[in-house]
């Protein structure tokens, strides 16, 4: 369950949503938010903390992904925020 959580989740959402959806939709600024719009929808966040959190936490893991210009740097951050968030 660890690996899921730290590695495979990550790996799988990244390339979902910072690199399969936004170029399946043209690759513009807005077909990249559109996806994390629809990552933070799909992890079903309760409350204005959630919302924001997940928000937050999209943001952040698009600014890695446009950037760097490299999906790798998106999955990097995204291992490493669930991992500190598993430890913690």
């Amino acid at each position: 369950m660890i690996f899921m959580i730290t590695i495979l989740a990550p790996v799988i959402e990244e390339l979902v949503f910072r690199e399969l959806l936004p170029n399946a939709f043209g690759a513009s600024y807005a077909s990249f938010i559109a996806a994390s719009f629809i990552f933070v929808v799909i992890h079903s966040p309760s409350g204005i903390m959630g919302w924001t959190s997940y928000t937050i936490m999209a943001a952040g893991f698009l600014y890695a992904r446009l950037s760097q210009r490299s999906i790798y740097a998106s999955i990097a951050l995204h291992i490493v925020w669930n991992t500190v968030s598993v430890v913690l």
